[in-house]
């Protein structure tokens, strides 16, 4: 049973070495409030974690069964926590240790000990209680007369053996905490950190030193003051005789407040009060920081190594919490810290969040990762609160220019404008979104390419996909969705397993399943338009059908290409599907192999393999063309066609042929079928003919018609068959 702080103090002073969990003397019903101990005596005391307060208890899942009516309560004995000693309860069924128990003395009353000054082991350390009348000056110089220090107080087992000797002494005693700053901040006199605190709730004027009292908390006293003795120590630990700071900066310690934890360039505070349940909103909590410092904020989390230090804050209250709660909110359509600098850095559970609204908590977790509990579930979030534990942060340092860096929509790099997709998507998906916009998945061709593209992710805080992808079956041949060249290799040494490669924000490239879906990607769009070759269509081509590619004359053939992978069969199928008379491309001369090569290169999509309608044999291992045109060129890339596969493939960006397995890995499809018939020229054969007929028939028709005007006119004139000398003249009479 425990009737006081001092009682609890000495039941934790006997704590270490001893369990996790050791049960106490609370038995209770689900349905009672805990008012006695299991030997009748009255409850006017009680040590429950903070972060029980507001917890709701179970109800019984089977009603029928006695036992699990009932609740019992634990002392925690958890290493490094600043809660060592406090209780929580649990289900009387579990199975716990029992290492203390408890008898009444027959001795009643207080009992001090004038023993003279004694040197005492407690764990790793030696103390010396000096019972002399000192100033605090005096006490150190006498403490330094033993060889010794005034004794620093850095854990709950060292103040409850300290809390106490100063109890049995019946004296208020000097310990080794004081203020040069007029009491803004306290530290050890021997230079240990000041990370643990017991303050008394009220202390009226501050001083700049400090005592441990009878009733086990610390007051601050005038240093001139004569105090009725001092705790002396000598540390048995080596490596704490001589503190080196691992972090240069200095951090609050005030009274009454716990101290603030340095790390790198910031201070941390977790809180663990009694009434943080009130504090629900993050204005709520951002309040509750102020108080302690007007220079902290909420916990923001800016890289790993921050993320690092607040799970291990965490896992000293692992055993009651499951989360920090972090300072980040939704403004201007994205996720940003309550001091409004983005999220640089990132470690969500679920990837990139959808979060559309404020209705939002967000979390890390105890293994490291963060969570977001929404509103929308209210048993998720009041378990959230109940389990969490608030953190404040002062960045002695201004990050706020450093890590105000919001990614642009657009970025220009040499001969391009990069963006990133900010959704989930597989990477043929990110191919399709950038490819709409007249650009491509990103790719790199020297280092600084890659430290360009790094910082990006970097700065998003997400993986996101770039262009490289490989599909022939293998990883042994990885190129660029734009059509460059794969002349430089981002990554050492990677040996994860997929066909497309993801760049993550610590500047890994990891290759994953394409069909994966990821949290973004980087798109760029080349400022300087490409100049495309002169392509010619024709009206002896199939006309273009809706959604499909235009179909390109070449000399004596036609030739269309589509932006999708296939494998080989599924490659004859779409051949025939454009035309009955359409297959899979066969190549005559060089002069068509540069030709079908151009055609990829300028109208790149993924890969530059493309299948060739070459296949060879099983009998006679001779190689024939789908279209049965004999072969008469061929271009391989290796002469000796080294290899088991039985169909070909053109490689566009370097115009040679390797041969491959034919339902092994992907490839573009080039369909070809001889020119049609040219129905204009007959057209205008016959157009033409048939005009020169009407010109013919109106030429004869005129010429015909102006004969007969001619013979008309002859006989007006001249009597046909009279001779001009027989014509007869009228006389005259007179």
């Amino acid at each position: 049973m425990f009737y006081s702080d001092l009682g609890q103090d000495f039941i934790t002073s006997l704590l270490p070495d001893m369990e996790a969990t050791l049960w106490i003397g609370l038995r209770w019903t689900a349905y009672e409030r805990i008012n006695k101990w299991t030997d009748n005596r009255e409850l006017t005391y009680s040590n429950f974690h903070p972060l029980l307060v507001s917890r709701r208890l179970r109800i019984p899942e089977n009603i029928f069964e006695e036992e699990s009516h009932y609740h019992c309560a634990l002392i925690l004995n958890l290493q490094k926590s600043p809660f060592i000693g406090t209780w929580n309860f649990t289900s009387c069924s579990e199975r716990h240790f029992v290492s203390l128990c408890q008898k009444y003395s027959e001795v009643k009353g207080r009992q001090t000990l004038q023993n003279a000054s004694e040197t005492v082991k407690y764990l790793n350390n030696l103390y010396k209680i000096i019972p002399k009348t000192l100033t605090w000056h005096g006490a150190r110089k006498e403490c330094l007369k033993n060889n010794m220090q005034l004794v620093s107080i850095t854990d709950p087992y060292q103040q409850a053996f300290l809390s106490v000797q100063a109890l049995l002494h019946n004296s208020s005693l000097w310990i080794g905490l004081f203020s040069q700053d007029d009491e803004l901040n306290f530290g050890w006199s021997d230079g240990k950190r000041l990370h643990f605190s017991r303050w008394a709730e009220t202390n009226g004027q501050l001083e700049d030193c400090v005592i441990l009292d009878t009733d086990g908390f610390w007051k601050t006293a005038d240093c001139n003051d004569n105090q009725p003795g001092a705790i002396c120590y000598y540390s048995g630990n080596e490596t704490e005789k001589e503190f080196k700071p691992l972090d240069s900066v200095k951090c609050p310690s005030p009274v009454l407040n716990t101290p603030w934890i340095p790390f790198q360039n910031c201070c941390y505070n977790f809180i663990i009060t009694k009434n943080r349940h009130m504090a629900t909103t993050l204005d709520e909590v951002h309040s509750k920081c102020q108080k302690l410092n007007p220079k902290s904020q909420i916990l923001s989390i800016r890289d790993e190594k921050e993320n690092n230090f607040v799970l291990e804050q965490l896992l000293y209250f692992n055993y009651m919490a499951s989360w920090v709660m972090l300072g980040i909110t939704y403004e201007n359509n994205s996720l940003m810290w309550f001091d409004k600098t983005p999220l640089s850095y990132t470690h969500w559970r679920a990837g990139r969040p959808t979060i559309k609204s404020e209705k939002f908590l967000a979390g890390l977790s105890t293994d490291g990762f963060w969570d977001i509990k929404t509103f929308n579930v209210i048993e998720e979030t009041l378990y959230f609160h109940q389990h969490s534990i608030l953190a404040c942060k002062i960045e002695m340092v201004d990050y706020k220019e450093e890590y105000n860096t919001t990614l642009p929509q657009f970025m220009p790099y040499e001969d391009g404008i990069y963006s990133v997709i900010q959704k989930k998507v597989t990477w043929y998906e990110a191919l399709n979104i950038c490819s709409q916009s007249g650009g491509h998945l990103a790719s790199v061709h020297d280092q600084n390419g890659q430290l360009f593209l790094e910082d990006i992710v970097k700065r998003d805080g997400f993986p996101l996909w770039v262009g490289l992808s490989s599909h022939d079956g293998s990883e042994s041949s990885f190129e660029w969705s734009d059509g460059s060249i794969f002349d430089y290799i981002p990554w050492k040494g990677q040996t994860s397993p997929g066909n497309c490669v993801l760049l993550d924000p610590k500047g890994t490239w990891t290759h994953e399943k394409c069909n994966s879906v990821k949290d973004g990607a980087i798109c760029y769009k080349p400022t300087k338009s490409k100049k495309l070759s002169h392509l010619t269509y024709s009206s002896r081509c199939p006309a273009v059908k809706e959604n499909g590619s235009r179909w390109i004359q070449y000399k004596g053939h036609c030739y269309t290409s589509d932006q999708a992978l296939h494998s080989f069969s599924e490659a004859k199928k779409l051949c025939s599907k454009h035309d009955h008379s359409a297959t899979i491309v066969s190549i005559k001369d060089e002069d068509e192999n540069k030709f079908v090569s151009r055609l990829m290169r300028e109208n790149n999509n993924i890969t530059m393999r493309v299948w060739l309608g070459l296949s060879q044999h099983s009998v006679d291992q001779s190689w024939s063309w789908l279209d049965g045109s004999e072969v008469t060129f061929v271009k391989w890339e290796n002469k000796s066609k080294s290899g088991i596969g039985k169909c070909s493939m053109l490689i566009a960006s370097n115009e040679t042929w390797k041969n491959v397995e034919c339902e092994h890995g992907f490839g573009r499809v080039v369909c070809k079928m001889p020119l049609g018939p040219d129905y204009t020229s007959i057209a205008i054969t016959v157009a033409t003919l048939s005009i020169l007929v009407l010109m013919v028939v109106l030429i004869w028709f005129v010429f015909q018609r102006h004969r007969l005007h001619l013979a008309g006119f002859s006989a007006v004139r001249y009597a046909q068959g009279v001779n001009e000398d027989e014509i007869m003249l009228p006389s005259f009479h007179d």
